[in-house]
């Protein structure tokens, strides 16, 4: 059987920045490395660009074809003054910065994610993440993961929030999760002439982030079962016994350890003093005193039904937090909670 071999280029390769200055086109020559797995810090031999961006002039607006119809709902065309093309696919997860309705004649700034391949054809059909119509000269926009310390991954800009900065999910929603290792749309007026550039933002957007629950809770069974047991019940944490106990809230909501489970299973634990929060290794942080726990590489926020808690100088999390946000296998025996996270 023969294999018909579809051409396809990554968002990077078109060399656009992540950075919007008004509705100016900036200079476009960062050329962004593509990594085939995670690197660490010391393997990245030049900030990595998570989002490239296009400025220029809407030409034509059309429907999508028959093939894109299912995932996208409009094709914004458009030329900026180099005579550069693209032709932005518009979806529901495209959040727009602006107001403004797109239309010919209306200056636009997309943004999409550098590394997702495309077709080869031109102009190239991007999937737009975040559009400014109309974006004006005093304001900026800035699309990019940021870090604990709230610096974007280009190293080019870090956040100071303020009072009235808004944070929000794309849907309007007020958000007031952790901003780490998330993907972030900035809008900023001023910022200072420094490396990183620093600045108060006007507004956050957390892209994409969606408050789920999760599939797996504790049976009448269980419940009833920890109640009764939990202060003498043993911790597994891959068949070895944790030198910790579990605890129980004023409203009856069973907890775990996370430092010495996470310890046991070889993962790092960092607390974060300003915020009260908590990063288990790369995969999961969460602000104690807050239901909501993100893990860093799906960017979800989920809610477990309790908020992490301190208790004589341990940090608790609800029963699900090991099952739902770490992945790990958990388990009632006979008074054992058994956690099996999986060895690679």
């Amino acid at each position: 059987m023969k294999l018909k071999v579809v051409p396809v280029l990554t968002a990077a390769m078109l060399c656009f920045n992540s950075t919007v200055y008004g509705a100016a086109t900036i200079n476009s020559t960062i050329n962004a490395p593509i990594l085939t797995s995670a690197p660490t810090e010391s393997e990245l031999p030049a900030p990595l660009q998570n989002y490239a961006m296009f400025s220029g002039t809407i030409y034509k607006i059309k429907d999508p074809s028959d093939a894109q119809a299912s995932m996208f709902n409009q094709v914004i065309f458009a030329k900026n003054a180099d005579g550069g093309e693209v032709a932005f696919l518009i979806g529901e997860n495209t959040y727009f910065v602006t107001d403004t309705k797109p239309a010919v004649g209306e200056k636009i700034i997309g943004f999409y994610d550098a590394k997702k391949p495309m077709t080869l054809i031109y102009p190239p059909q991007p999937q737009a993440d975040v559009i400014a119509i109309n974006l004006p000269d005093s304001k900026t926009v800035k699309v990019d993961i940021f870090d604990k310390d709230l610096v974007s991954a280009d190293g080019q800009l870090k956040l100071t929030l303020g009072d009235k900065t808004d944070i929000m999910l794309q849907n309007g929603e007020k958000f007031d999760g952790e901003l780490a290792n998330r993907r972030l749309a900035v809008v900023y007026g001023a910022s200072t002439r420094s490396i990183p550039a620093q600045t108060t933002p006007d507004k956050v957007v957390v892209l994409y982030e969606t408050a789920v629950h999760p599939s797996y809770q504790l049976t009448e069974e269980d419940k009833a079962m920890l109640k009764k047991d939990y202060a003498t019940m043993k911790i597994t944490v891959n068949d070895k016994e944790v030198n910790a106990t579990p605890y129980v809230d004023t409203t009856g909501v069973p907890l775990l350890p996370i430092r010495s489970i996470a310890e046991a299973a070889g993962l790092d634990i960092e607390w974060l003093a300003a915020s009260k929060s908590v990063a288990v290794g790369k995969i999961a942080t969460f602000t104690v005193g807050k239901d909501s726990y993100s893990t860093i590489n799906k960017t979800e926020l989920i809610s477990l039904g309790a908020a992490p808690i301190i208790v004589r100088d341990r940090t608790y999390v609800p029963f699900e937090f090991f099952s739902e946000i770490m992945s790990a296998e958990v388990s009632i025996e006979y008074k054992t909670i058994k956690i099996q996270f999986a060895i690679d």
